[in-house]
């Protein structure tokens, strides 16, 4: 069994869509030869936390949790001590409205200069100890994943320090994201350079989506060989043993109710204005049907606003464990999703839950103009359609499954073995082929000296206690 070092700033318990990638690779990586050792934070600021994910992990996984140290949240933690202070010594006073406001915006401007990103000073408190742990280890491969680009800097740094070939996973672009252009310019300068310096130096890179590993390898002229596509995908096993009727009946649908479902996170104002606008209006021309839209994810201010001056009658969960997910989506007669992102690149984008929704074999109704890497994967897996970005074409699409529902003979989703090929265990096959071909490092590292081979047994981990202790 080989040892790869898996670098991830967000990992389980940490919740969200973006961890569930290298959580799947995580869980059936030792399936095809390779151990992994997972490098990670012991919380990452503004994502939830999600203590089923856990589940899926393996129950011996060795991993690191180091601390994340933020500006922003130390001042912040600093301003409502401040604040206390002062509003015991003069209450109502303007001190006391100002000074913890002016703190919190100096903790955020010096998190914006800190290099790659805000979790910079994770990755600064983790090179040497995470050098060690690839000695310990005696690591043969690093993985690192993006995003934070930190992750990406700490495999970098461990692959010049120790002679270890590395694997630099883009889950998302990087400098051509559409929200790179809301950094400091230092920051977009110093960004723009570290990235030609890893897609240069990694001896292999992912990405998620054709279109997006083609703009990678442009980066690096000369070494297409290198770059390769892993999409993210979903866990069939999740779905397995559920019946939809009594999934219906758990939470509480009325099984002659018609459901149109999103599941996952609700962020875009203009996504979610034009699919609320497209279900009204499905709404309106089937006012005797008993229809229900629900949203089941994270929802920001501004899109709650939004669905709360709709005129449609939404059901909104908020954040849900992925169990809960799960059935949301085996529940759904149709499932929705969109990506009206006018950001350069946006075509490329295919959203991680797209994965899940063909997993649970339900119709999706996708609302993004058909020149895009969404359009695509419905396409090859039958799952579904896109449907142009106005409000009229998503009601025709919504109204076109009713009538399909009605008269008992429903749009299907994709078929279980098409949407085999985006299984997490497949995936990870294919990630683990990416692993093979790297150099061998068998004597790239040094010997740790008193180190021996570290296995998984209480003696063999009191030998690294101290500053370097499994999480």
């Amino acid at each position: 069994m080989r040892r790869v070092l898996v670098i991830s700033h967000a990992f389980p318990p940490t919740g969200g869509s973006g961890v569930q990638r290298t959580g799947g690779f995580v869980r059936h990586l030792a399936e095809f030869g390779w151990e992994p050792i997972v490098w990670t934070a012991k919380h990452a600021p503004g994502l939830p936390r999600d203590e089923s994910l856990l589940d899926n992990l393996p129950p011996d996984l060795i991993r690191y949790d180091r601390r994340t140290y933020h500006p922003w949240l130390l001042l912040e933690r600093l301003a409502e001590r401040l604040t206390s202070v002062i509003r015991k010594s003069e209450p109502g006073g303007e001190a006391s409205q100002t000074a913890p406001w002016r703190m919190q915006r100096v903790g955020r401007w010096l998190s914006s200069l800190s290099i790659p990103d805000s979790a910079a000073s994770w990755l600064y408190a983790s090179i040497l100890l995470a050098i060690r742990a690839c000695r310990v280890h005696r690591v043969e491969a690093l993985y690192a994943t993006y995003s934070p680009a930190s992750n990406l800097m700490l495999g970098w740094l461990l692959a010049k320090w120790t002679g270890l070939p590395w694997v630099a996973d883009f889950r998302d672009l990087w400098v051509e994201n559409y929200d790179f252009v809301e950094n400091p310019p230092i920051r977009r300068w110093a960004c723009r350079r570290l990235q030609r310096a890893f897609l240069r130096d990694a001896n292999a890179v992912v990405g998620v989506s054709p279109r997006q590993t083609r703009l990678l390898a442009d980066h690096a002229p000369g070494q297409n060989e290198k770059f390769h596509t892993i999409t993210n995908g979903a866990n069939p096993a999740d779905f397995a043993g559920l019946e939809r009727d009594s999934v219906r009946a758990e939470l509480g649908i009325p099984a002659r109710r018609f459901v149109v479902s999103f599941v996952g996170s609700f962020v875009q104002s203009a996504e979610a204005a034009t699919i609320l606008e497209g279900v009204s209006r499905f709404r309106q021309l089937n006012k005797n049907d008993d229809v229900e839209f629900r949203v089941a994810g994270w929802t920001p201010g501004d899109v709650m606003r939004l669905v709360e001056s709709s005129p449609v009658g939404t059901t909104v969960l908020g954040y849900v464990s992925h169990d809960r997910a799960v059935r949301e989506m085996l529940a759904a007669d149709v499932l929705i999703s969109g990506n009206l992102s006018n950001a350069p690149h946006s075509e490329t984008i295919i959203a991680g839950k797209i994965f899940e929704y063909l997993a649970s074999g339900r119709p999706i109704v996708h609302v993004e103009p058909t020149d895009s890497a969404t359009h695509d994967i419905l396409s090859a897996c039958t799952g579904g359609a896109c449907v142009q970005p106005d409000a009229a074409s998503v009601s025709r699409a919504l109204g076109e499954h009713l009538s399909r529902w009605k008269s008992g003979e429903p749009l299907r989703g994709c078929p279980a073995e098409l949407s085999e090929r985006y299984s997490r265990r497949t995936l990870t096959e294919r990630l683990a082929g990416v692993l093979d071909a790297l150099p061998n490092a068998a004597n790239c590292v040094r010997d740790a000296g008193r180190n021996t081979m570290v296995s998984k047994g209480t003696s063999a981990r009191t030998e690294v206690r101290g500053s370097l202790r499994p999480g």
